[in-house]
């Protein structure tokens, strides 16, 4: 109906007319299209992130029943039933690993359930340098300040005087050494990496970061209340 010279000129103009508006119509429903697509895929996102939520929900308040329920067996057993609670005492090392069974346990489930890789809980390989050398800059200092406080003990505060600045033999054979090696690799990979990411992808807002190093912390601390308080206060600070 366009070419020219096969219909009259009004009528070739009107197609050239409704050519121009199908043309549109049909780039608008291309364009809804594509916006209803990525509606859907936007509300998939919500959902799934929704349902992420809930299980780090589940997930956080498990942790604290489980905390709750270990310190009352701690209080039961040192109070109620006089149990030895000592760092070195069986039943010190039973609960500990009793609680650590627990807590991989559930470590365990949620990564099989989600497919979550390790990286995102802090076990990876990228920038392992820079992260060696930033964790040697603050523990060296670190560890040679309670040194000279410790040496400054055992010079001015007769409670320890005549005692050694480090005490060796209280690590006991080198199996036992081995073990706590092993140990502290497990300790901050359930609750440095595992559980802190859950908390901090738990919560909203701008300082959700320093309230989950916080709560891990004081997590971290709790397990090890056992020892002592000063202990627990060390390491929550």
């Amino acid at each position: 109906l366009t070419r020219e010279g096969r219909c009259p000129e009004e009528i070739g103009e009107l197609a050239e007319v409704f050519g121009f508006m199908a043309v549109k119509v049909e780039a608008r429903e291309h364009a809804l299209e594509k916006a209803l697509t990525e509606v859907q895929r936007k509300n998939l996102e919500l959902q799934e992130a929704a349902e992420l939520r809930a299980e780090f929900s589940k997930l956080f308040i498990g942790t604290i029943i489980l905390l709750c329920c270990y310190v009352m067996m701690v209080a039961f057993l040192r109070e109620a039933l006089h149990v030895n609670m000592s760092p070195l005492a069986w039943a010190t090392h039973t609960l500990n690993l009793g609680l650590f069974v627990m807590l991989g346990g559930s470590m365990a489930w949620f990564l099989r359930k989600h497919h979550y890789p390790m990286s995102s809980f802090g076990l990876t390989w990228k920038n392992w340098k820079r992260s060696l050398v930033e964790s040697l800059l603050v523990c060296i200092p670190v560890l040679g300040a309670l040194w000279l406080f410790k040496a400054f003990l055992v010079r001015f505060d007769p409670r320890y005087q005549g005692q050694p600045i480090v005490e060796w033999n209280n690590w006991g054979p080198w199996q036992m050494f081995l073990i706590y090696v092993l140990v502290c690799f497990a300790q901050e990979l359930s609750s440095r990496g595992f559980l802190q990411t859950c908390i901090e992808r738990l919560l909203q807002g701008k300082g959700r970061t320093a309230m989950a190093i916080l709560l891990g912390s004081a997590e971290f601390g709790v397990v090890h209340l056992h020892y002592s308080f000063e202990l627990l206060s060390l390491i929550h600070i």
